[in-house]
């Protein structure tokens, strides 16, 4: 067993694995605070000092400054099952528990295409908090588990990419049709761990995007990583919904791209003070 995290917290350690130190920035060298050096004096120092110590477990992450592997650097980093990259700018300094426009997170959500949609159930959802209030703030989404049966499994929670109309009438839709987690269970095998405020009949399908498919011990099989509504399908029925084998195999094996220009275009651009700015690109 290796030790992680919170005192206590085990995770098995197979035959052959290591553990790595992965390192992305340098704070502090030579008993010198170098937050407020550039970024790309940080990286250069980063790779002087730690270079060629993979033996030792210890890693540089690999960053680039060329726009033309953007698409590949994505692609790796979802395959390392990370959320996606991080663009900075190279005269960037270190900011401690800062947010600021230097540094700009791409994530598969900012994808405006990548993978399959596929349909969904809605068989629960959970309250909804802050402006989401009075709602539901996600719906628990379940997939049909084969061609040849009616019964439902839950893949993912949704709750990013739904309008306040979309949240109002999906939420109507759950009160409406309320049913007990027993009862819910009459058609939908869910795991223990799978728990919803409010379980509902299955009756309305939604269209979803995710990043990728992901194993989860939680849904007992295969769950979906940052899944966003799309749209209700009105036109179709449950027995319509994308079946589990095929959300599994078809949605998310290819890697269909395209990048979101107005956010993440590299080429050098001026600033209102006239300053060039350039990004370098990084896995998180």
């Amino acid at each position: 067993m290796t030790w992680l995290g919170k005192p206590g917290k085990t995770f098995p350690k197979e035959k052959g694995e290591s553990m790595s130190l992965k390192l992305f920035d340098v704070l502090y060298l030579h008993n010198q605070m170098i937050t407020l050096s550039p970024l790309s004096e940080r990286k250069r120092l980063l790779l002087q000092s730690f270079s060629g110590l993979e033996a030792a477990g210890i890693e540089v992450i690999p960053f680039t400054e060329s726009a033309s592997s953007l698409e590949d650097r994505i692609r790796q980093s979802l395959e390392h099952g990370c959320e996606g990259l991080v663009l900075k700018q190279r005269d960037s300094v270190y900011g401690c528990g800062q947010r600021t426009k230097d540094w700009v997170k791409l994530k598969a959500d900012y994808l405006d295409s990548f993978g399959d949609s596929v349909d969904v159930v809605i068989i629960g959802g959970n309250a909804g908090r802050g402006a989401r209030k009075g709602n539901f703030g996600s719906f628990l989404c379940a997939a049909r588990s084969s061609d040849k049966e009616d019964r439902l499994r839950p893949i993912c929670f949704v709750g990013s990419g739904f309008s306040a109309k979309d949240l109002r009438f999906l939420s109507e839709e759950i009160n409406r049709h309320a049913v007990s987690r027993e009862t819910c269970m009459q058609t939908c095998d869910l795991p223990p761990g799978i728990k919803a405020d409010v379980y509902c009949e299955p009756m309305v399908v939604i269209e979803v995007k995710a990043a990728q498919r992901t194993q989860s011990d939680l849904y007992g099989g295969w769950s979906l990583r940052f899944p966003r509504f799309i749209r209700r399908r009105e036109d179709k029925k449950v027995s319509d919904a994308s079946v589990m084998w095929s959300v599994c195999y078809y949605a998310f094996e290819e890697y269909g791209m395209c990048l979101v220009h107005r956010f993440y275009s590299l080429k050098s651009t001026t600033t209102k003070a006239g300053n060039q700015c350039s990004y370098r690109i990084c896995m998180r």
